[in-house]
C-alpha cells in the first residue's frame, strides 16, 4: 500500500511538472489544473520578467506610457522601454538592425514598407487575434497594407490621409459659398482665387497645384487622382503598371490624371513655385486649398494665421468620367514586430492591446492633451467619436475608402517612396513644360519606380 501511494506520488509530480513546462491543462478527477501568472513557463511561453524595446516615432512617452502601465497591470512581467526615434531614414536603420539580427522588439514604419521588410517580421499569432476579428476591427485599407499571405504583419495606432484644407476668407472675397465636391469645380475655384500682379506674377494662388516637390504631398495627391481615375499600381505580374492602366475605351488612365494635374502649373497657373513650400504659403494666406493630412493641421493651427481655416473632403472626379466610385488617398504608420526580438507573442499581445478601443481612447486623450486633437482612429466603430469635430469629420468619413501605395511624402526614406518622388517629380515637370510629353514622362517614371522596387525587394 505504501508503494503504490510512493508511486501515485511521482505519478502525480511528473504530470503536476508536465502541465507547468508545456502548459497544457489536464482534467484529474473531473477538475482541470491551472497555474496563476508568476509560474514561469505556461504554454511553452517564458513568465520571466521582460523589458520590451519599443522604437516609436514622434509620440513622447508621455503619451505613450500610460498605455503600457495599463498593460502591466495585467501582464505584471512585461515592462516597456520606448524610445523616440529620428524619423530620418529609419527604414535604412530598422532594414541594418534586422540584417545584424538584433532589432528592437516592436518598431514603427509606414505601411508601405512592409511588402519590403515583411521576412524580417513576425506575425501575429492566430491564437491572440483571429484575423477575421483583426479585419472586423480596422478600415478596408488598413487590411489591404498589413495582411499578406493570410497573415497580419503590423497594428496601426491611427490613420491618416489627404484633406482639402481651404482659407475661408479668401473663398469669401471670391464669392465661394463652399468647398469644391469635384475636379472641374475645383479647377474653376482655383481659377478664381488666382490673382496676378501687372508682372503677370502670382500674388494669390488658388490652389497648391501643377509642381512637384514645391508642394508637398505633390505624389499624395497625385496617387489620389490616379486612384480616383482607375488605375492600377500593380499589375497581376507584380510589375509596375501605374502608366500603361487604360480605359475600356483605350484611354491612358494615368497620362491623364498627369496631364489634369500638371495643368495647375501651366496652362491654369493657379501657384506660385518660388514660394518656400505650400504649406507655409498657406499660412501666410497666399493661396487659397491645400491638400494636407491631418496632424498638418497642428502646424497650421500653431501658427495661428489670420483667417478661418476649413476642412473638406478631397474632390472627386465626375461620376459621368469614371466608374471607379469615391476613392481617397491614404498614408499611415503602423507598429510590427522583428522576428529576432526578445518574446514576439508578448510583443504581439502588446499591440493587440493597444489596439482596444479603451486604449487607444486613451491615446487619443492623451495626444489631444499635447496637441489640440490625435491620430485619427484605424477602427470604424470608433468613428462617431469624432465626427462632431470639424477639423477631424472629413478625414473621418474618408477612411472607409482609403487607398495607399509607395507615392508617400514624408516617409523620410531614401530606399523607396523617396525614390519613387523623385521620378514623379521629373515626369510632372516634363509634363507641365509640354502636355504631349506626358505619356513619355509618366513611362521614364514608371521604369525608375520598377527599378527602385526591385532593389528594395528581398
Amino acid at each position: 500500500m505504501l508503494r503504490w501511494a510512493k508511486r501515485t506520488t511521482i505519478l502525480i509530480y511528473f504530470i503536476i511538472l508536465s502541465v507547468v513546462l508545456t502548459g497544457c491543462t489536464i482534467p484529474i478527477i473531473g477538475v482541470e489544473v491551472s497555474f496563476p501568472e508568476w509560474v514561469p513557463f505556461v504554454g511553452g511561453e517564458s513568465r520571466s520578467p521582460v523589458t520590451l524595446k519599443y522604437w516609436g516615432l514622434w509620440e513622447p512617452a508621455a503619451v505613450m506610457q500610460p498605455i503600457f502601465d495599463s498593460f502591466k497591470s495585467q501582464r505584471e512581467f512585461v515592462s516597456v522601454d520606448y524610445q523616440v526615434r529620428d524619423p530620418r531614414q529609419h527604414l535604412e536603420t530598422v532594414m541594418s538592425h534586422f540584417e545584424v539580427g538584433n532589432p528592437p522588439d516592436i518598431v514603427r514604419v509606414h505601411s508601405t514598407w512592409l511588402p519590403y521588410i515583411k521576412d524580417g517580421l513576425e506575425p501575429l499569432p492566430e491564437d491572440i487575434l483571429p484575423i477575421s476579428d483583426f479585419v472586423n476591427s480596422v478600415y478596408p485599407v488598413v487590411s489591404e497594407q498589413v495582411i499578406f499571405d493570410g497573415q497580419v504583419y503590423g497594428v496601426p495606432l491611427g490613420i491618416d490621409g489627404l484633406s482639402l484644407v481651404y482659407n475661408e476668407n479668401l473663398f469669401d472675397g471670391a464669392g465661394i459659398s463652399s468647398p469644391p465636391a469635384d475636379w472641374d469645380t475645383f479647377r474653376s475655384d482655383a481659377r478664381e482665387l488666382t490673382i496676378k500682379n501687372t508682372r503677370g506674377e502670382i500674388v494669390q494662388g488658388g490652389a497648391a497645384m501643377g509642381y512637384g516637390t514645391q508642394i508637398e504631398y505633390f505624389s499624395d495627391i497625385l496617387g489620389l487622382m490616379f486612384a480616383q481615375s482607375g488605375v492600377t499600381f500593380k499589375g497581376q505580374d507584380g510589375a509596375v503598371s501605374f502608366h500603361n492602366s487604360l480605359s475600356s475605351d483605350g484611354r491612358n488612365l494615368g497620362v491623364e490624371a498627369l496631364k489634369f494635374y500638371a495643368k495647375f502649373g501651366s496652362t491654369e497657373q493657379s501657384y506660385n513655385p518660388n514660394w518656400s513650400n505650400s504649406t507655409q504659403a498657406f499660412i501666410e494666406g497666399k493661396v487659397g486649398m491645400i491638400f494636407v493630412p491631418s496632424y498638418r493641421l497642428n502646424d497650421i493651427q500653431n501658427a495661428n494665421p489670420p483667417f478661418t481655416v476649413r476642412v473638406a473632403p478631397v474632390p472627386q472626379f465626375p461620376s459621368a468620367s469614371t466608374s471607379v466610385g469615391e476613392k481617397n488617398w491614404a498614408s499611415f504608420w503602423v507598429e510590427v514586430v522583428p522576428k529576432a526580438g526578445q518574446r514576439p507573442r508578448e510583443a504581439w499581445r502588446l499591440l493587440t492591446y493597444m489596439l482596444q478601443r479603451d486604449p487607444l481612447s486613451t491615446l487619443y486623450r492623451n495626444q489631444a492633451e499635447l496637441r489640440g486633437f490625435g491620430e485619427i482612429y484605424p477602427r470604424p466603430d470608433l468613428a462617431q467619436t469624432l465626427e462632431a469635430d470639424p477639423r477631424l469629420e472629413p478625414y473621418v468619413s474618408q477612411a472607409p475608402t482609403y487607398t495607399s501605395w509607395p507615392f508617400a511624402d514624408m516617409t523620410h526614406d531614401e530606399l523607396l517612396n523617396d525614390k519613387v518622388i523623385s521620378a514623379l517629380n521629373e515626369a510632372v515637370n516634363q509634363t507641365r513644360i509640354s502636355s504631349e510629353a506626358a505619356e513619355g514622362a509618366l513611362n521614364g517614371a514608371a521604369e525608375k519606380v520598377e527599378l527602385a522596387l526591385q532593389e528594395i525587394t528581398p
